[in-house]
């Protein structure tokens, strides 16, 4: 018997290359920037943008869980054919994301103020990252939304608004960044403006794909809507999704933190090997999207067959995916820096802590893929708590009992939380699978 059916690779597959494709560029923005950044005089304009860019994902990704959140209930509606469902739940979480989308627009201010009094970069670091956030954050309200109605668009098996969308803003975002900085010489500031004017543009993209999509779905009243115990849910799984989302990103910002304390040198070049790092997660998403639809539909449907031939799917195609990208960052990694930066102390800096990159996607491919199988499940504790354990396994030996610090030791503390939270998911997941109750 075949480990994985074919017609289940060509079901996975249909799902996950426009997620691919579409998350790609998110990095490939990223290799932009730097390589854009890293042929300016000075580290400061490198290290300010990573700075910078490291607090917005704290936006990005740390509201992730709108889109994880209306993706599992939509994917479950999906399955049980409830299509009434599928524009409520869609409708609930717009609201959630306007009211989110107010409330960080007025505190905005003091966030940054402290965001980057915390990192302790130097002061010319801090100077360059305050332009970049002052910008970046007006295009939060557009952020929001997008990420919300894609997440919508992934629980309806429908991964392909994903592509257009993004890979049009982004495209767009290049060629801004390249004019802004490199022919106007607006520096950080081009970066910025360039992104800000990609994400609203996506937002109207998606925006004109949700109001066709949904023309095909039954009419709802603002009654079904505003269903108290409905936002209670709503809430209680976003609180859990979204501790377990800053917790994450607190560890990415904590590992920039503990760099910066190194030298801004260090700092640039562990920017050069995050963006990559960016590039392993983008690329695994898009197997774990797939788990994620599926599992949903499966569940909703309550097939357990069809539930156990999408995650050994889904798992064995993001093992294999996870061993090409370590495979091709041992072969082309040091081809790959030197792109992204032309300053040979850089370079040369970079190279030494590649190695660490490398196995990134080895230790860390059972987490990503398990994210979705999780999401699609409506495990948002189990994934809350099992970020938790690994990320105290990271910050106290970095914090109290290796000081100063390595960025060997750094990088390695680092691989640890990703193998430490892999393995902790994967004890949840064999629970839940025995407790199946269909």
């Amino acid at each position: 018997m075949k480990l994985i059916r074919q017609k289940d690779v060509r079901q996975v597959w249909s799902l996950a290359w426009p997620v691919m494709l579409a998350n790609i560029t998110f990095p490939l923005l990223g290799l932009v920037d730097t390589a854009v950044m890293g042929r300016l005089d000075g580290h400061e304009y490198l290290a300010g943008v990573a700075i910078g860019a490291s607090i917005m994902t704290f936006i990005f990704w740390g509201f992730s869980f709108l889109a994880m959140g209306v993706s599992g209930q939509v994917s479950q509606a999906f399955g049980a054919g409830q299509n009434s469902l599928i524009k409520i739940h869609l409708v609930r979480y717009l609201f959630v994301a306007g009211g989110l989308s107010a409330l960080l627009m007025l505190v905005h201010r003091p966030l940054i103020d402290w965001s980057l009094d915390w990192m302790g970069a130097s002061d010319l670091v801090s100077e360059q990252a305050k332009i970049y956030l002052s910008i970046r954050v007006l295009g939060i309200p557009a952020i929001l939304f997008s990420i919300t109605c894609l997440g919508w668009f992934v629980g309806m098996q429908n991964t392909r608004v994903a592509l257009s969308t993004r890979m049009i803003a982004q495209v767009v975002n290049i060629v801004l960044d390249v004019v802004f900085v490199m022919a106007l010489h607006w520096q950080v500031a081009g970066v910025a403006w360039g992104t800000v004017i990609a994400e609203y543009l996506a937002a109207l993209l998606v925006l004109l794909a949700v109001m066709k999509h949904s023309k095909t779905l039954p009419g709802i009243t603002w009654s079904e809507v505003f269903h108290k115990e409905a936002f209670k849910r709503i809430f209680a799984t976003g609180q859990a999704l979204l501790s377990r989302t800053f917790v994450l990103l607190f560890t990415l910002a904590y590992f920039n933190h503990l760099g910066a304390g190194i030298s801004d040198s260090i700092l640039a070049a562990n920017a050069i090997l995050l963006t990559f790092h960016n590039v392993i997660s983008t690329a695994l998403d898009g197997f774990a999207d797939a788990g994620e639809a599926l599992t949903g539909r499966a569940i909703g449907a309550k097939s357990r067959p069809q539930l156990i031939a999408a995650w050994r799917t889904t798992g064995v195609l993001s093992a294999g995916l996870a061993l090409m990208l370590s495979l091709g960052f041992w072969l082309l990694g040091e081809q790959l820096i030197a792109i992204l930066t032309n300053q040979a102390d850089l370079q040369s800096i970079a190279k030494d802590y590649l190695p660490w990159l490398c196995l990134m996607p080895l230790w860390g491919f059972v987490a990503f893929w398990l994210d979705g199988v999780f999401v699609g499940a409506h495990l948002s504790r189990q994934m809350r708590n099992a970020v938790i354990l690994p990320f105290f396994l990271f910050f106290l030996p970095a914090t109290l009992w290796f000081q100063p610090l390595d960025n060997h030791l750094l990088w390695l503390l680092f691989s640890l939380y990703f193998l430490f939270r892999s393995l902790l998911m994967l004890r949840y997941w064999t629970v839940f699978y025995h407790r199946l109750a269909f």
